[in-house]
Parts: C-alpha cells; sequence; structure tokens
C-alpha cells in the first residue's frame, strides 16, 4: 500500500499527493483511499485551504460509496457546523451526500429537508451539474414517500440537467440512478396492481435505457459504469429476461466483491436471493441473503435491511428451520412498520442548515415539510419495497 510521507517541499508534495488521490479515487478502491485521506491530512495539516477542502470532499464520497452512512452523516454535519467548505457549490455536494445518507438509514424527512436545501442553494448558482444531483435527491426522498409523479419528474429533471454538462461519468450517473428509481417504481406500482402504468413506465424509460447503454462505454469510473450494470441487470429482470440478468448479475456481484464495493454487492446480491428462492433453490438463496448481510459491522440500509429480514423468514421455512424463520419475521415485521410517522413528529431543522436560507425560503421549507407530512396518510401513496 502506497503511504504519505513529508519532505521540505510540502506544499508542492501535498499536491501532487492529492491528484494521486484523486486518481485512486477513479480507480474506485475507496477503503485503501480512506486510510491514505487520513494520512494525507495529518502530513499536511497546513496545506492550503483549498486542497485541504478536495481532499475531505473526496473523503465524503468514499464513504457514500462505501456505504458507511453513519460516519457519512456525522462527518457532513461536522462540516456543515465548521464551515469546513468556502464555495457554495461544495457546500451543495456536501448537502447532497448528507439526504443520500440519511435517506439509507430511513431519516426521510431528514433527507428531504436536507435535500430541499441543498436544491435551494443549486438554484440560486445556477449550475446544471449540482442541480442535477439535487432534483435527483429529490426523487429518491419522493419515492420513499411513495409519490410516484414527483419522483418520475425530479428524475427526469435531474437527467436533463446532467446532460447539459456533455459528461459521460455524469450522464451515466444520472441514467443509472435512474433505471435504480424506475425499477423500484414499476416494481410497486406492479404490486398495488396498477400494471398498465407499470407498463406505460416502461416504455417511457426505455429510451434512456438505450441512451445509457450507448455512452457506457465512454464513462471512465469503474465504479459508475459496475452501477450501471447493476441497474441495467435488474431491469432486464423486471421485464422478464431472468437468465440474461442472473448472468449480468453474478458478473457485477463479481467485480464488486473483488472491488470491496459493499453497496453495489449487497444490492445484487438480494437480487441473485430473490431468482434463487423464485427457482426453489432455498440453500442458495440462504447464501445470497447472508452474502447481502454482511459485513455485519456496517449494518445495510433499512430497504435492504428488510429484504434480507423477509428473505431469510421465507428461506429459512422452507428448509424447515422454524424457529430462526420466525425469529427473521419478527425481526422483517419490526422494519417493515412505517418508519416516517414517528420521525415526521420529531423533524427540527438544525441551525447550521438554516443558516443557509432566507426567513421566506424557511418558510416555503415549513410548507414542504407539512405537505409531505399530509401525505403520509394518503392512502393512494405507493408503498416501495421497504421503504416506507
Amino acid at each position: 500500500m502506497n503511504t504519505v510521507t513529508t519532505s521540505p517541499d510540502a506544499p508542492r508534495d501535498a499536491f501532487g499527493h492529492l491528484q494521486e488521490l484523486e486518481t485512486a479515487y477513479l480507480d474506485g478502491d475507496y477503503p485503501t483511499l480512506l486510510l491514505r485521506l487520513q494520512q494525507w491530512e495529518a502530513a499536511w495539516p497546513d496545506a492550503p485551504a483549498a486542497q485541504r477542502e478536495r481532499a475531505r470532499m473526496l473523503g465524503l464520497h468514499s464513504l457514500s460509496k462505501q456505504g458507511e452512512w453513519a460516519a457519512l452523516i456525522k462527518a457532513c454535519g461536522e462540516a456543515l457546523r465548521g464551515a469546513q467548505f468556502r464555495q457554495a457549490s461544495a457546500r451543495v455536494q456536501l448537502l447532497v451526500l448528507w439526504s443520500f445518507g440519511e435517506l439509507q438509514l430511513g431519516a426521510i424527512m431528514r433527507a428531504l429537508e436536507v435535500a430541499w436545501v441543498g436544491q435551494t442553494l443549486a438554484l440560486e448558482l445556477g449550475d446544471p451539474g449540482m442541480s442535477a444531483q439535487t432534483q435527483e435527491r429529490l426523487a429518491m426522498v419522493e419515492l420513499s414517500l411513495g409519490d410516484a409523479v414527483a419522483a418520475e419528474s425530479h428524475m427526469l429533471e435531474s437527467i436533463g440537467y446532467a446532460l447539459q454538462l456533455g459528461d459521460h461519468d455524469v450522464s451515466l450517473l444520472r441514467y443509472s440512478n435512474g433505471l435504480f428509481l424506475f425499477n423500484a417504481l414499476k416494481q410497486a406500482l406492479r404490486d398495488h396492481g396498477r400494471t398498465a402504468q407499470a407498463h406505460a413506465l416502461r416504455l417511457r424509460m426505455q429510451r434512456y435505457v438505450t441512451q445509457g447503454r450507448k455512452i457506457e462505454s465512454r464513462a471512465r469510473k469503474p465504479y459508475e459504469r459496475c452501477m450501471w450494470q447493476a441497474n441495467l441487470a435488474v431491469w432486464q429482470l423486471r421485464s422478464g429476461r431472468s437468465r440474461e440478468a442472473e448472468q449480468q448479475l453474478r458478473q457485477v456481484h463479481a467485480q464488486a466483491q473483488q472491488m470491496n464495493w459493499l453497496h453495489i454487492r449487497r444490492s445484487v446480491a438480494l437480487e441473485l436471493a430473490g431468482l434463487a428462492a423464485a427457482d426453489g433453490e432455498w440453500e442458495q438463496s440462504l447464501h445470497w441473503l447472508h452474502d447481502a448481510a454482511s459485513p455485519p459491522e456496517l449494518p445495510p440500509r433499512r430497504r435492504h435491511a428488510l429484504q434480507i429480514e423477509q428473505g431469510l423468514a421465507q428461506a429459512l421455512a422452507q428448509l424447515g428451520r422454524g424457529d430462526e424463520a420466525a425469529q427473521a419475521a419478527a425481526r422483517a415485521q419490526a422494519l417493515a412498520d412505517d418508519p416516517i410517522q414517528a420521525e415526521a413528529l420529531d423533524s427540527g431543522l438544525s441551525e447550521a442548515l438554516k443558516a443557509l436560507l432566507t426567513p421566506e425560503q424557511l418558510e416555503q421549507l415549513h410548507t414542504r415539510l407539512t405537505l409531505a407530512r399530509r401525505g403520509l396518510s394518503n392512502k393512494a401513496r405507493l408503498r416501495i419495497r421497504g421503504v416506507g
């Protein structure tokens, strides 16, 4: 492993090492990168502010890629309170990552607050790249709140902003996350018996699948390409091409395991567990479920945790392990209870977030949160599997 060493020419060396770390980020070795970032900060505590901010942002993005949600949320909050980022665009990125982390742990109202503040700042900047990110965050929050129309609308806005940039990596990431959202929406519509709407959604989104395939080979970042392949495989699976999808999912899982991309590995393992269960291969399904649950010291996102426990309850029951199945079913039931209701009762905006908004914007945010809480009682609200 490369380590950071000091030299007499510290500022220049700090910059050179930082460039190496940015290259490592593009390569996708996030666990090693996080360690090397700690070494860099210890070696050059007096590096120029711009370099320190770049290093911090690399660290936040790496925590996000690794699925270390609690650490990500803590680091984002500390960075915002400590005014560690001077540029408004960096603060928007910070809020995007913060909202992402909150949503993975089921704190949907908090994720909405943070994403809304980020979108407000992005619009003030007039930066399409920042707007693409914040619109995507709002899309994912609306997905969790069960508003299919708003979720799709925000995601299409995100893709539109991304295409203005002409950056293949950015566009592929937006297409990939769009596919994730559309896959979840399509499944939820089917679960609610709205098959015509699910079919219409598939037809609307086919052109984005085609466009993503066209630019995939031109994207530089292996993580983004791998995530795209994972979401594309799920799209194929939801379209009835299960064998083709399974082969691709296994390839993606192997790459994610080799690169230690925890988030992708868990998502794909759950899909493979479902395929095995559909074929009655319960031992194999159990294997994939245990894979999705590991390592225990990094708990999965709430949506994944629910899917894991539901899958375990089914597989263990089929294998005659009744007591273990009952325990898994009880854990699944606890996770299935709507997490948003209680959170909505205690969702005070932090002082650090308030400081970013004008009084008028604060009032607009409170109105948006009130509408979100009212929407929770709407019986027409979609229940996305494992989310709300």
